[in-house]
């Protein structure tokens, strides 16, 4: 009955269904929104039905979620696995959460020290290196930011996401209308439907369009909040997120991909203008605070994770809370150090990880809690999405495993 509501318990119901969305709307809108541009690389085309696919497949596996929460009447992620394999196995998800949020933080990292030093743009080996930049700027805005125990006072700049899109949008708007006022539509002539030579792009749109379109892990936390929560709008409003996302992450690609084609490299395009200019640098800027303030939200969760894996129910301590939080920072921050190529480390977590989360586990929920009850067109599309996660896994991996000997 989709009129019923999801939560059998009592919940403080206290957002609107816009809220509910910006919510979820701002837990998708991340890391990934960056290397958009450099999808459309392989192709105008390809870039979209890729970027289309997963947004179907990613709003599927939402409904997965949220229909096998009514079987067995658990209300989040890890309560799911639970019921499906038992509390002594609980550590094997919550391992994989742990790996998920760490790789966030190593890519936020990363993009901070890369869009400071091309901001900078210094000839000197250590100042012109995306490695001091990285480990600077996590030591003295990321850490800082860790420390504080309450973070509902970072939660409230979470509609800083939304403007950054926008922001995004509106520069590779200007910069395709003034550049083709300039020099005419495609110059070059690089404009291309499809592009299958490039295979490797193709592979690391796979692990963008897994990290854009993710928002499962907050599903229920955010859907708690929701007034009158029925599973048809549930259903609505998890359809209403990814449409917006796949609308907003298009837009900003096809002008930067329409405007710079095969310019842009593997990294934001922001990198890639040509000509220095006052509106890239302050968007840019823009987009440093933005992730400063969004790196903190990632390491809390992180931390979260590791405390029960380690120390289970126990109370905290301030010691153990900056410790951890610093463990993660620094040690993400030089990792994020070891290699220039962005495209790397989307390819680990993105590719290898991101899909477990997203597709596997939310297929053998459905398959478990419905295994008398379900819909059988619906279990043979839970083992389409299964096996569609392992060959993205595959085929992630290896990009990434080429990357590494390349570097």
């Amino acid at each position: 009955n989709e009129e019923r509501s999801i939560f059998v318990h009592n919940v403080p119901a206290d957002s609107s269904a816009f809220g509910t969305f910006r919510i979820l709307l701002n837990t998708a809108i991340g890391s990934g929104t960056l290397m958009v541009p450099y999808c459309f690389t392989c192709g105008l085309g390809t870039a979209l039905i890729i970027s289309f696919f997963f947004a179907v497949l990613s709003y599927t596996s939402l409904l997965l979620l949220i229909d096998s929460s009514q079987n067995c009447h658990k209300y989040d992620y890890q309560g799911l696995f639970e019921y499906c394999f038992g509390q002594k196995r609980l550590w094997i998800v919550n391992t994989i959460i742990f790996l998920v949020q760490y790789g966030t933080v190593m890519i936020y990292c990363h993009w901070l020290g890369r869009l400071m030093n091309h901001i900078i743009k210094s000839s000197n080996f250590i100042i012109g290196s995306n490695a001091f930049w990285i480990c600077s700027i996590t030591a003295v805005f990321v850490f800082p930011l860790t420390i504080f125990r309450e973070i509902s006072a970072l939660q409230n700049f979470t509609f800083l996401t939304i403007i950054f899109m926008f922001i995004l949008i509106i520069h590779a708007l200007y910069w395709f209308i003034s550049d083709c006022k300039r020099d005419g539509f495609d110059p070059n002539h690089e404009f291309a439907v499809f592009n299958f030579k490039k295979y490797d792009v193709i592979i690391s749109a796979l692990s963008v369009n897994a990290l854009a379109y993710h928002c499962h892990l907050n599903l229920f936390s955010s859907l708690a909040h929701l007034q009158n929560c029925t599973v048809k709008r549930a259903h609505r409003l998890c359809g209403a997120v990814e449409l917006c996302c796949f609308c907003l992450y298009n837009l900003f690609g096809l002008f930067s991909y329409l405007n710079l084609f095969n310019g842009i490299g593997p990294g934001s395009s922001l990198e890639f203008y040509p000509n220095a200019n006052w509106f890239t640098t302050v968007a840019t800027a823009g987009i440093l605070v933005v992730l400063i303030i969004s790196s903190p939200l990632m390491n809390w969760s992180c931390r979260i994770s590791i405390n029960g894996l380690i120390w289970k129910d126990k109370p905290w301590t301030n010691v153990r809370w900056v410790t951890i939080g610093g463990v993660i920072c620094f040690s993400a921050a030089f990792l994020a150090s070891t290699s220039e190529k962005i495209r790397l480390f989307f390819n680990i977590f993105g590719g290898l990880l991101m899909p477990v989360i997203e597709f596997l586990l939310p297929s053998i929920y459905y398959l478990k809690t419905r295994k008398e009850n379900g819909s059988l067109l619906r279990k043979i599309y839970c083992i389409f999405l299964a096996c569609f996660a392992v060959v993205a896994m595959v085929l992630c991996t290896y990009q990434a495993i080429l990357d590494i000997i390349n570097d």
